[in-house]
């Protein structure tokens, strides 16, 4: 093959081509403890600390602390290159040693430049000068058959594929359901209870050897029996994590702990917690849905009707546990099927954990991920031509990998390379639409991310065929229904077209058609490569690897960011974008300075004077705001979901957000417009969702309000604490008196110097007191003064408590540790949105069915 040099020249090494600097890398977690640090590590200066950090950590290999240990962010970036290039030689892809060569330069800069990263397998595995296994997907599907030797293998597997840095999807539909007879005598456990083995087993397996959580994902049929209730009465697949958070906030009640990471938490006993629940859903349950009919679930054995359903109040229990919990997700294996190149050889049933990548049983299929901002000018010009030669690089790059890579068990080797798919995708999708001025949620902005999607089709099938007729065609590719689905992206690809208006989404779409022609024509020939070649995938790690300031196709969560400083610790800012956008929008730099400096103060653009009305949808993000109370609708979502999803060879990993306020409806109605839209598959959270109370209606009922009664000390307490601390360097003085049950009771809180800020301090401590008194409870008070920012604020005297944003702010973590341990802080933070992050203690943010940390770039999913 040829390969062009776009990118480099022959004259410079493409390392060359970057300024190389130094640094020092710390992880610290929430209490300011050191969780990671490496000193002198080089790396491009353009990196940004937080990419450079997730590198050194995550990817580097050697121990720390090893003088073995990697240091280079060139040469993590060489060894995996160097590995790609090696394999395409020893499989005689290119011409000669000189496109070998071009191949090499193209891919290095690619990588180094932050234009796209392949998934951590690769990163983890490759070009490493040890014995282990080259394991380069990161996803993987199995199946299992109603034995107990195929379900005790299903755990070997997956252990082997937690183990290589990658996550495992299966669908347990095979199994026989409590409700029917073994053929020795007695009675079927069902699969919800071999559930609960294999999460165990899950739970005690980190993925890749390091802090990154293995990742799972359990799916089930509708029509499975155990799919409500099993046999003897116990939760069905649908309420089953329902039951389990129940249970939790008991524990939670009783003081136990909170936090996910807590080995004597409140989680930590639980079953169903370390794994992605989905419910597979066929056409006929939503027409049944649609017109109000019953439906059957039916034995696995027999194929007897065991239960009759009314299919709303199924789709109910879903919403319900959505609601309550965030799953299960569901797949809708009709739309999924529609878009199967090869059901000659089999149907899909199954996902991987995140659910983008949808295929055969037994196969796999490694990630990368193109940087979306990498491409757009900060005019918001679309470089067309560099997007499809890095599409062209890695499509021929990751087709190289798969003939050499390890995979776990030889059904799915074999599946691998026989069908050779692939999942190519992009992030950093709301930051591209900011740069050009426009809300997440427009028409304008869909069609832009479907253009942008179908040329990234369009150009990866053209590479399969290019690929292919220098190589082979994959398995069955004559027999395939790969030039029906091509038809039908084409044919959504019209349609897309004839509703563009504007010359700038024109040309990608003109570049689009070329490529869907030259793809076209090499379907007709039998000659397409990869069964599959694009997804949308999480990208949570690799995203901050390429400091994307979003992931995927998610939308930004809020306009504040954390950033990782130089010597460990963090910071508050604005999102860059932020500026892009209002200069995109006209506003001039005094203006733009104005609104920034807004919202760091406010941590909202709300209420800003200086941003036109009509402009503030441009800025809204996923979640409400702690000051905010726009975001974008769920609806908005289904929306962008459904721009792109007919351009994609797979499905897309996607969170469906919705606010605390949202109700049960809403996610009812969500998941029929998801159907209906033709998405494949999704998920639905609901802010604070997990670890909040379960509201039951004997809960809600106000027929009974009493009076509350104040409780009082007595006038001597012969339970008190004084305590003594500084806050940017001013003295302060905190007293507490408590009941002779230990619960606080009192505060008084005074300040050195006197004046207006000492009687403001002292005024609040004793209207906190009254409440205290009055049976306000003091997590209540812990929650709402956390975070709470104003002058004076930043360094203290306390070591258990470095920093604070206030004297109170410092006075609700002091009061978290001293009464509860400082779980309190750690739940709100699970509250808010996801847990805390095994590696670094800072709260997750959920993508999809999965989780990633901001701070350190920690991903509980398998991208």
């Amino acid at each position: 093959m040829k390969i062009e040099r776009k990118f480099t020249h022959s004259a410079v090494d493409y390392q060359q081509m970057f300024v190389h600097n130094s640094s020092d890398v710390t992880i610290t977690d929430i209490n300011g403890e050191v969780k990671f640090a490496q000193r002198n590590v080089e790396h491009p200066a353009e990196w940004s600390n937080n990419a450079v950090t997730i590198a050194a950590s995550k990817y580097f290999y050697g121990n720390i602390g090893d003088n073995t240990r990697e240091t280079s962010v060139f040469s993590m970036v060489e060894r995996v290159v160097n590995q790609i290039t090696e394999w395409g030689i020893m499989q005689e892809y290119f011409d000669d040693a000189q496109e070998a060569e071009n191949f090499r330069q193209e891919l290095g800069f690619i990588c180094l430049n932050q234009m796209a990263a392949f998934n951590s397998p690769v990163w983890f595995n490759f070009g490493t000068p040890d014995n282990r296994h080259r394991q380069a997907s990161a996803c993987f599907i199995q199946n299992v058959s109603d034995t107990m030797e195929s379900i005790m293998q299903l755990t070997t597997n997956e252990a082997l594929i937690f183990k290589g840095g990658s996550g495992s999807g299966v669908n347990l539909s095979p199994l026989r359901s409590s409700y029917e007879p073994l053929s020795g005598g007695g009675w079927a456990s069902g699969p919800v209870s071999f559930m609960k083995g294999l999460d165990a087993f899950a739970g005690v397996i980190q993925s890749g050897g390091r802090t990154r959580r293995a990742a799972s994902i359990r799916i089930l049929d509708i029509d499975h029996p155990d799919i409500l209730q099993t046999a003897d009465g116990g939760a069905g697949f649908i309420t089953c994590k329902v039951e389990e958070e129940k249970k939790a906030q008991a524990l939670i009640a009783a003081g136990y702990s909170a936090d996910y990471t807590d080995p004597n938490g409140a989680y930590s006993s639980l079953q169903f917690q370390n794994a992605n629940h989905s419910v597979r859903i066929p056409d006929s349950f939503m027409q049944a849905v649609t017109n109000d009919e019953e439906y059957t679930t039916n034995a696995i054995t027999t194929n007897k009707t065991i239960h009759t359903y009314k299919a709303r109040e199924v789709l109910r229990k879903i919403a319900e546990a959505a609601y309550f919990c965030g799953e299960p997700g569901v797949q809708f294996s009709d739309n999924i099927n529609k878009w199967h190149t090869i059901p000659n050889v089999a149907p899909i049933n199954a996902s991987n954990p995140c659910s983008e990548f949808v295929f055969i049983d037994n196969s796999s299929c490694n990630l990368a991920s193109i940087n979306l901002g990498k491409f757009v000018d900060d005019n918001g010009h679309f470089d067309v031509e560099g997007f499809q030669h890095t599409i062209r690089i890695l499509i021929l790059a990751q087709d190289i990998i798969i003939d050499k890579a390890y995979y776990p068990t030889e059904e799915i080797k074999d599946n691998s390379i026989k069908y050779r798919p692939l999942g190519l995708g992009f992030t950093n999708l709301h930051t591209i639409l900011m740069r050009m001025g426009k809300p997440y949620d427009a028409v304008d902005s869909n069609r832009i991310a479907a253009a942008i999607t179908s040329l990234m089709t369009a150009t990866a099938y053209a590479q399969s065929g290019t690929i292919a007729q220098e190589k082979s065609a994959f398995e069955t590719c004559a027999q395939s229904a790969i030039a029906q689905v091509i038809a039908h992206h084409i044919h959504a690809h019209e349609q897309l077209a004839e509703s563009v208006t504007d010359d700038r989404t024109q040309y990608i779409i003109d570049s689009a058609s070329k490529s869907w022609y030259t793809a076209k024509y090499y379907a007709s020939k039998h000659l397409i490569r990869n069964a599959q070649v694009t997804l949308l995938a999480p990208t949570g790690t690799i995203s901050f690897l390429m400091d994307a300031q979003t992931t995927g196709i998610e939308p930004e969560i809020a306009l504040i960011k954390w950033k990782q400083l130089v010597g460990g610790g963090t910071m508050k800012l604005v999102n860059p974008e932020v500026g892009n956008a209002l200069r995109a929008l006209s506003y001039k730099e005094a203006q733009i300075e104005g609104v920034l400096n807004y919202i760091l103060e406010h941590k909202t653009i709300e209420g800003c004077n200086i941003v036109k009305p009509e402009h503030l949808s441009v800025f809204d993000c996923a979640y409400v705001g702690e000051t905010s109370t726009r975001s974008i609708d769920y609806n908005g979502h289904l929306r962008m979901m459904a721009a792109v999803q007919p351009f994609l060879s797979g499905a897309i990993s996607k969170t469906i957000s919705f606010p605390n306020d949202a109700t049960i409806d809403d996610i009812y109605n969500a998941i029929i417009n998801a159907h209906k839209l033709g998405i494949k598959a999704a998920a639905f959270y609901r802010d604070g969702s997990r670890s909040q109370p379960i509201i039951t209606q004997e809960a809600k009922d106000t027929s009974h309000i009493h009076a509350p009664i104040r409780r009082e000390l007595p006038d001597t307490r012969s339970r008190a604490l004084i305590h003594k601390f500084t806050i940017g360097g001013q003295k302060h003085y905190l007293m507490l008196g408590m009941f002779e049950d230990g619960q606080l009771g009192e505060i008084f809180l005074t300040a050195s110097g006197g004046g207006t800020y000492d009687a403001l301090l002292s005024n609040w401590a004793i209207a906190v007191s009254i409440a205290l008194q009055y049976g306000v409870p003091l997590q209540d008070f812990i929650r709402q003064f956390r975070y709470k920012e104003f002058q004076p604020n930043g360094f203290t005297s306390n070591k258990d408590i470095p920093t604070a944003l206030s004297p109170i702010d410092y006075v609700a973590k002091f009061l978290d540790n001293y009464f509860m341990n400082g779980n309190h802080d750690k739940k709100q933070d699970h509250n808010k949105q996801g847990p805390p992050c095994p590696n670094c203690g800072h709260m997750m943010i959920r993508k999809g069915t999965c989780y990633y940390c901001e701070v350190c770039g920690d991903s509980s999913g398998c991208s």
